[in-house]
């Protein structure tokens, strides 16, 4: 399977926040010369995932770690959801959220 990768450049929001979806308010933003990388690996599905669900396994080379969840849109895509995989040992939450 293909893996694609994309880059965005690096930002900094330093005030606004989503305040500035209303049009009286503004926001700064300080642009940087870092990028955020992704890649995104299409596989073959799990045996234990079932019709409706994707296996998502997010791998963090920067804080060493991988983290496995099953993501079910619902009947008719309704009512997403996004667990942690069977069988997944219990991580610690993460300390950037």
């Amino acid at each position: 399977y293909p893996m694609v990768v994309v880059s965005a450049p690096g930002k900094v929001l330093l005030a606004g926040g989503y305040l500035i979806l209303d049009r009286p308010h503004t926001g700064t933003v300080l642009a940087l010369d870092a990028r955020f990388f992704s890649a995104v690996e299409m596989r073959p599905p799990a045996a234990a995932t079932l019709p409706g669900e994707v296996e998502v396994s997010v791998a963090s080379p920067q804080f060493g770690e991988l983290r496995h969840y099953v993501y079910s849109s619902g009947p008719a895509g309704g009512d997403a959801s996004l667990r942690p995989a069977a069988g997944t040992a219990a991580q610690p939450p993460n300390r950037y959220v």
